[in-house]
């Protein structure tokens, strides 16, 4: 019996072995971005446009290093992500132009603007995660990103078609 407990780890008083797990992690992350555009802008005819908000999947791999590698509590992390936005609106009305009863124009309109933009993105945070030993883990999570444009300056295209009707040029 002596034999069994000394190949079992009973020798030598109660022992507690700690895995302690890789210090280094790495992941794969799926989410979604919310785009927002709050700033009005004026299209060829049209004016005070503003963009509906843009949902986009966002993608991403990151690494964590276990700043508490026997607990697993706390992680720094550093991840990267790729994301974009397509958006557009269309609008119809009439725009009038008028100097003096000589120079003025009526057009009638009907303008579409869209816009578009893909973002690479590099975050750095903090991860405090609450049950370290269960399966699925509950993370709360705090840091900074930073996002680039691939496509230099966003900027917002039109597409319009207009009829001008009664239109005067003259003294």
């Amino acid at each position: 019996l002596a034999l069994v407990n000394i190949l079992n780890g009973g020798a030598g008083g109660n022992r507690k072995h700690v895995k302690s797990g890789s210090t280094f992690q790495i992941f794969a992350s799926a989410g979604a971005q919310l785009f927002m555009f709050p700033t009005a802008f004026n299209g060829d005819y049209s004016e005070n446009n503003h963009f509906r908000p843009a949902l986009s999947p966002l993608l991403g791999v990151g690494i964590f290093y276990k700043l508490s590698p026997v607990s697993g509590r706390f992680r720094l992390g550093l991840s990267t992500s790729y994301g974009g936005y397509h958006t557009s609106q269309s609008k119809s009305g009439i725009s009038t132009f008028y100097e003096s009863q000589n120079f003025y124009d009526t057009t009638r309109y009907s303008e579409r603007t869209f816009g578009s933009d893909a973002f690479i993105a590099v975050h750095l945070f903090l991860v405090g995660v609450v049950n370290p030993q269960q399966k699925v883990q509950l993370y709360l999570v705090g840091g900074i990103s930073y996002s680039y444009s691939l496509k230099g300056n966003a900027t917002v295209y039109s597409q319009y078609t207009g009829v001008e009707n009664g239109a005067v040029n003259g003294v």
